[in-house]
């Protein structure tokens, strides 16, 4: 019922429209003069499309945002020929991206996030059992990535954990690699943990025992929050995603915070996210990301740390 819910919140809240920071309401103004094209990573898409951060841009800066949703790779490819702007979800997208030759104007981080794993209640306490986990303040665990690494690949079922109605072998589901960038920070997670590029092989099969493999991790964490612990037990995202449901759901967070449990990975893996800009007319991006306004709807609103 909980999840049914929060769908249907969600979706209400795509068309809602919000009041600005300063003024209390989102009035219509006229058009931007200079509207940027950028390619963007699913994670920031909401943050940059947010009405109230588009509003502030348009007031304040004179500028407006055609963001499209973009794989890593894609990005890479096409960013020089049809964007001003890029924003890359990691280090390694930005960096190959200098490795092209394309034109940048400028490269900047602006935001990160560090990478988790999400579960529920039962589960967590499942891993503590095992020693896989430590219970902290809030419902927050961190986990130790080469013992769970070991259990996963001995095939361990849930039942043997002592989960009640987890049908399987244990399994951590993240997004499909080839096209999110959490998902390739989840390998470079699992290659750091295994020993590297030989560690190939058991990455591969680790990978492919998860079946279908979610496009991006926003698709991914609203299928967990929907279906529940049956259909997605233990998932792969960013720490901003729960933040984000909670500020946008403050009426359903005392059942958001009895049920959704968040792992922080030891070693810590961060998502840094980095405006690239392209173009001379996106230059004026740069300084109106760091206004104060934008920087709190992105803490708040988004739950992304300052870089």
């Amino acid at each position: 019922m909980l999840w049914g819910l929060l769908l249907l919140l969600v979706v209400v809240g795509v068309t809602a429209a919000y009041s600005l920071v300063r003024t209390g309401r989102l009035e219509p103004t006229a058009p931007a003069s200079t509207v940027l094209t950028g390619l963007v990573g699913d994670e920031a898409l909401p943050f940059l499309t947010d009405p109230e951060v588009q509003a502030i841009l348009r007031e304040r800066y004179d500028l407006a945002l055609d963001a499209r949703p973009t794989s890593p790779g894609e990005m890479v490819r096409r960013g020089g020929a049809e964007a001003d702007f890029l924003w890359a979800t990691s280090e390694v997208t930005a960096a190959t991206y200098r490795l092209t030759g394309g034109p940048l104007i400028r490269a900047e981080e602006v935001l990160r996030s560090p990478l988790v794993l999400y579960t529920w209640s039962d589960v967590a306490e499942a891993l503590a059992r095992e020693g896989l986990a430590e219970a902290g303040a809030a419902g927050y665990y961190t986990v130790d990535m080469d013992a769970l690494v070991g259990h996963l690949a001995e095939g361990r079922t849930w039942a043997e954990w002592g989960v009640e109605g987890l049908p399987g072998t244990v399994g951590v589901a993240p997004p499909d690699p080839r096209q999110s960038a959490v998902g390739g920070l989840y390998v470079e997670l699992l290659a750091e943990t295994l020993g590297g590029e030989g560690a190939l092989p058991e990455i591969r099969a680790l990978l492919a025992g998860q079946g279908y493999l979610y496009p991006t991790a926003g698709a991914l964490f609203r299928q967990y929050v929907r279906q529940g612990p049956g259909a997605w037990p233990l998932v792969v995202g960013l720490e901003s995603q729960l933040v984000a449901l909670r500020a946008e759901h403050p009426e359903e967070r005392a059942r958001i915070d009895e049920r959704l449990r968040t792992l922080y990975p030891r070693p810590a893996v961060w998502a840094v996210h980095s405006l690239l800009v392209l173009t001379e007319r996106a230059a004026p991006l740069a300084e109106a990301l760091g206004d104060g306004d934008i920087r709190h709807l992105a803490r708040t609103r988004y739950g992304f740390r300052s870089a």
